[in-house]
């Protein structure tokens, strides 16, 4: 039920090396046809005394990492898509010291309950210390007291907070509060607001920078009964009775002038975002090529070698930051870092096509723990312009405890995760130090960066970013049964279209009583063989299916639908179902493309906070 980065895990297919004689991949069995001569070990990966492939792994969701405001806390929501656990959170704190965290839940949406203590549950106690600025700081497992369960279609309601220091980081967003603001095949994480100690003043359109690291799970299994279970449910403290004397709430956002008791501006310095000190205006001037911003690939492990080669694709200009790898290893480890223009393919064994941009001696996290290698560590600036393919190659020298994750459903080259500024590509895994390697391998890596393109627009989606291949989409927008102020509206330069429905007149607070449909379509003209990737999301009605409707088309051929589900619930809300009729990213040749979105409530009942929308973007 957490949030996270851009972040999908692939379950590995069980064609990989747990098949394979001895667990080992060897020359013979997996490894490069052109692989050196190497003794067994050294030529061999090894594989780890971890669950099977189908046990559910540890997968990371995680939100933005740019700060900007501290406070005591910060409150957000999160909607569960299947049955998860959540395992361990992370958060951003400038503060290196020993902290005091409590995490708070409440079943369905926190919206109302900001300053209500008795509604909300304590499930996580801790004392942690404070990794730095724009570095995770993690509150593991053991915090819990007991397993974070959220079901299947659920929402609920996250209270992060410091007992004693206002130093957790959030950021202001344009997002309105409950407005999803990432999400996966898992879960979704909704905007939410900062927050004041013990549940005080609170601040609307706030994203916590948090990732959250959680597993599917079988509520059959896990609802067992088993004595392990119970004892947990025992010694689980009651929520806090906290005094009712509050102050009253605060409905404009906090400034760089708010009292020392409120959230604190991150001190101004050039690598720091900046904002307006005005409580009235939204806060839009953050800098965007400052932003910490992420993309990984999985957590889940699986095989472990010296190290993992992959390439990195680039839309736009961007400086990396950092790399965070998963290792089992809790010794201090040896890492080196190399690069190669053009892509890694080729010349994994080829040791003077590289250059060596990295070394460093770093204490390993442990098993499914980010391990980060970080800038203080580069030998130069890691710059990498738009339109360029980079292969990075990252190994310890002594230890072979890298994780990486056999992919039997792509190739090495494919693309395995991708944003709006870069794509990370699946490579291989690699003998130190420039050994055997073994194909279709997806490093379990992380990579910390900003952007460094003055020209890049504040929203992440800017089209007016490198890679893009034009900078705007201009959408023909035409509607029928609903008030002006609902309907068609669009953002980020027309890379995002999005339908409001009004609320229906049998919902409290609703007057329309029509069907409301639209239909919103554009030209759009690629130079070359291109893939246009799409993304629909939403919110629609809990008690029919198929009545709310949207349609994505290209050149005329339905590629994808959302439909509201069937729970039997009036005038309620939760996420809609996709249906992707063709997988994306969509291809297109060159020339001029035909896109049209549809959408239709069906009726006039039970549409209550809905909105369908699409989001495109092109590689």
């Amino acid at each position: 039920m957490w949030n996270g980065r851009v972040i999908l895990e692939k379950v590995p297919s069980t064609g990989g090396s747990v098949n394979e004689p001895a667990l080992n991949e060897n020359t013979s069995s997996g490894a490069n046809s052109n692989a050196g001569v190497a003794s067994p070990e050294s030529q061999s990966e090894s594989q780890p005394n971890l669950p099977s492939p189908a046990t559910p792994a540890r997968t990371f969701l995680t939100t933005l990492w740019n700060g900007g405001i501290k406070n005591s806390g910060s409150m957000f929501g999160v909607v569960a898509k299947g049955n998860i656990q959540i395992e361990t959170i992370q958060i951003n704190t400038p503060f290196t010291g020993l902290i005091h965290f409590e995490v708070f839940m409440i079943e369905g949406s926190f919206q109302g309950n900001e300053r209500n203590p008795d509604v909300w549950s304590l499930i996580a106690k801790t004392q942690v210390q404070g990794g730095g600025e724009g570095r995770p700081t993690i509150i593991p497992p053991e915090a819990f007291f007991q397993d974070f369960i959220v079901k299947r279609r659920s929402t609920v309601g996250v209270y992060v907070t410091m007992k004693y220091r206002p130093e957790l980081r959030y950021s202001p967003v344009q997002e309105s509060v409950g407005d999803i603001y990432v999400e996966n095949s898992d879960i979704a994480v909704l905007v939410g607001t900062g927050n004041d100690a013990d549940f005080g003043h609170f601040y609307p359109q706030r994203m916590t920078n948090v990732g959250i690291g959680y597993k599917t799970v079988d509520l059959e299994v896990v609802s067992g009964g088993s004595s392990q279970e119970s004892d947990k449910a025992q010694n689980t403290p009651a929520p806090s009775s906290l005094s009712e004397q509050r102050q009253s709430i605060a409905t404009s956002r906090p400034t760089t002038s708010e009292p020392s008791s409120g959230p604190t501006a991150a001190p101004i310095s050039p690598s720091t975002p900046t904002y307006n000190s005005s409580p009235t205006q939204i806060l839009t001037s953050l800098n965007p090529t400052n932003q910490v911003l992420s993309l990984e690939t999985t957590w889940d492990g699986y095989v472990k070698n010296n190290g993992a080669m992959f390439d990195i694709v680039t839309k736009t200009d961007i400086k990396v930051n950092a790399f965070l790898i998963n290792t089992p290893s809790t010794d201090l480890i040896d890492f080196e870092i190399y690069s190669i223009s053009g892509g890694h393919r080729g010349n994994e064994q080829l040791s003077a096509a590289w250059s060596l941009v990295a070394s460093a001696q770093i204490i390993g996290g442990g098993e499914g723990l980010q391990t980060i290698i970080g800038s203080e560590h580069f030998h130069q600036d890691i710059n990498l312009l738009s339109r360029q393919m980079t292969g990075f190659y990252i190994t310890m020298k002594n230890s072979p405890e890298l994780r990486y994750t056999p992919v039997g459903d792509k190739r090495t080259g494919d693309v395995f995760n991708a944003n709006f500024d870069l794509a990370l590509l699946i490579g291989t895994g690699n003998a130190y130090p420039f050994g055997n390697y073994w194909t279709e391998r997806m490093i379990n890596l992380g990579v910390q960066y900003e952007r460094v393109s003055e020209s890049n627009a504040v929203e992440i989606a800017s089209a007016s970013m490198a890679g893009q291949p034009f900078a705007s989409i201009n959408w023909d927008l035409e509607q029928t049964g609903a008030a002006n102020s609902f309907g068609w509206t669009t953002r980020s330069n027309g890379f995002v279209v999005r339908y409001s429905a009004e609320p229906s007149y049998i919902c409290q607070g609703g007057t329309n009583s029509m069907t409301q449909s639209g239909q919103a379509t554009a030209v759009i003209s690629v130079p070359g063989p291109t893939q246009l990737y799409f993304n629909l999301r939403g919110q629609g009605e809990q008690f029919e299916t198929g009545y709310e409707m949207m349609t994505l088309e290209i050149d005329g051929n339905v590629v994808a639908k959302a439909t509201s589900e069937a729970l039997g619930n009036e005038c309620s809300v939760g996420p809609v179902v996709i249906t992707n009729e063709v997988p994306s990213p969509f291809f297109l040749d060159p020339g001029h493309h035909d896109l049209t979105l549809s959408f239709t409530t069906g009726d006039g009942f039970d549409h209550i906070g809905v909105y369908y929308e699409l989001e495109l973007s092109f590689a």
